[in-house]
């Protein structure tokens, strides 16, 4: 049995295995690809469940496989494992989306990381760079976390634990950030705002609709403003076009101030647009004009059109695109929309401000911090606003996840103090919530008893947080010792002192599982 058959063997996925023979049957990749691909594919199935019930709001397992599978059918055509000689460390992982390439160091999770990487959208906004280049920031990142998510289900579940594991700061940075957007918008939600060409727009509508109030408001602005910063660090190149726009944003600022001189501007350039029109109408009532036109850019650029019916679509769409320019001139114009695009700009500019031309890379560490405290605000208001017992205990899970997110290589959010401090408000809040609606009943009067008992549900990294389990012991008149159990195997024990004003009538032994959710 080859190493193919061997690991398909293993599968146990009726309504998938036949596709993925016949897509690999018709790649041509080579036999240690193919094994990686069926490895991952194999890992995937094992660990899923772990993951879902670890990450609760998430794809179901038969949508994750199935665009796995859909992903090396349609956009896979060539992958090129890399040999030791070939790789730096900067350079694991090359990846071509027009031709469908993928270079890889070979093991599972470059590989996997590339083929997820491989279906993103490459959306390019340069053309509108001096229009709206905050979408191509908070894209860029976003994409990046949500690629790096794709991986997770390998890469930190072994089958019989969960151990959060990166080699890569930035990546740690890209998926904490992506993190906090999906746990506070949903899994459904944030791919929703994905489809839509504006994502910055679509982000602020979704927030709003879910009521955050301000602290949805403040988190939804310092996470733009820290994509802007992550995308400016990443190259030159990218500086120099945040700077260009964040210069063109205090220009417009600077003209809206002066009405006259605004409507004088967007007259102009409406003027500017219809002669440009003008121009195109004539040159495509007249073929020996398309056709001179047409060598022309062949000659400056071979590659441009592939035929002179290509170079007569593309300067149809550009006349599209001029007329609906004109038509926003016209919007704009109007005195309302006027002072709105003049907040607009405000308000965009904030999220420019630490971009400064004679300083290409800015420090993030503070902002993530800001964001990790927005984040918990509106966790807050989420709990507030829940009383249902199955979504209390959904909002546990997802804080004992975040809990466990990394914010640098050497610590957890809550490791650092200024997190760590409004997260044990947040979790106060929600054991005292949980309590109130009997999702938890531990028999104590004492809160302060009751959160120094109950926080180590946060701390756990116990697959199926439901299957907690606690056993009471009284080993003094004011002390009780606490085991803590994962179903029947005890994952940690500690003593806690009783306070003085705690009446306990019955002092006998007792195990309890903690919550009481049902279903």
């Amino acid at each position: 049995m080859g190493e193919k058959e061997r690991i398909l063997s293993k599968l146990n996925i009726k309504d998938y295995r036949n596709d993925l023979e016949l897509v690999l049957d018709s790649k041509q990749f080579d036999e240690e690809a193919k094994s990686l691909i069926l490895s991952v594919f194999y890992k995937m199935d094992n660990f899923y469940k772990d993951y879902s019930s670890v990450k609760i709001d998430c794809a179901q397992k038969n949508q994750f496989l199935e665009n796995y599978i859909n992903i090396i059918k349609r956009k896979c055509k060539k992958i090129n494992l890399l040999k030791a000689n070939q790789i730096s460390k900067n350079n694991r992982i090359i990846i071509n989306r027009q031709k469908g390439e993928i270079e890889s160091f070979p093991n599972e999770l470059n590989l996997i990381y590339a083929i997820y990487e491989l279906n993103e959208k490459n959306i390019c906004y340069d053309k509108y760079l001096l229009e709206d280049y905050t979408n191509e920031c908070v894209n860029n990142v976003l994409m990046r976390g949500k690629t790096i998510n794709s991986t997770e289900p390998i890469r930190d579940f072994t089958g019989w634990s969960w151990n959060i594991q990166f080699d890569n700061s930035d990546n740690i940075i890209y998926n904490l950030i992506f993190q906090n957007a999906l746990v506070l918008l949903g899994y459904e939600n944030l791919n929703e705002c994905f489809r839509k060409s504006n994502i910055v727009e679509a982000l602020n509508k979704k927030i709003n609709e879910m009521q955050y109030d301000k602290p949805g408001y403040d988190f939804i602005m310092d996470l733009f403003e820290l994509c802007v910063i992550l995308y400016n660090n990443q190259s030159k190149e990218n500086h120099e076009k945040c700077f260009k726009f964040k210069k063109n944003l205090i220009n417009k600022k600077n003209m809206l101030n002066t009405r006259k001189e605004y409507v004088e501007d967007k007259t102009k350039d409406s003027s500017d647009i219809s002669k440009r029109i003008q121009k195109i109408d004539e040159m495509l009532n007249d073929i020996k004009i398309i056709r001179q036109e047409y060598l022309k850019c062949i000659e400056e650029d071979k590659d441009r059109y592939f035929c002179i019916s290509n170079f007569v679509e593309d300067k149809e769409n550009e006349k599209k695109d001029l007329l609906l320019k004109i038509k926003e001139n016209n919007k704009v114009l109007r005195k309302k929309q006027y002072l709105f695009n003049h907040d607009d700009y405000e308000t965009t500019l904030k999220l420019y401000n630490f971009v400064d031309d004679g300083k290409e890379k800015i420090g993030v560490q503070n902002k993530i911090i800001k964001l990790q405290i927005d984040f918990l605000e509106c966790m807050k208001l989420k709990i507030s606003n829940t009383e249902i017992k199955r979504d209390l205990y959904n909002i546990a899970v997802q804080l004992r996840y975040f809990a466990n997110l990394l914010y640098k290589k050497d610590g957890s959010v809550i490791q650092n103090d200024k997190i760590a401090k409004e997260f044990d408000e947040v979790a106060k809040e929600l054991v005292n919530k949980m309590i109130e609606n009997k999702v938890i009943e531990l028999g104590f009067k004492s809160s302060k008893l009751n959160y120094e008992i109950l926080k180590y549900i946060f701390r756990t990294k116990m697959i199926e947080l439901q299957n907690l389990s606690i056993k009471i012991s009284f080993i003094k008149d004011n002390q009780i010792e606490v085991q803590y159990y994962d179903d029947k195997m005890m994952d940690y024990q500690q003593n806690f002192d009783i306070p003085l004003e705690e009446d306990i009538t019955n002092k006998k032994e007792r195990k309890t599982k903690v919550f009481k959710i049902g279903g």
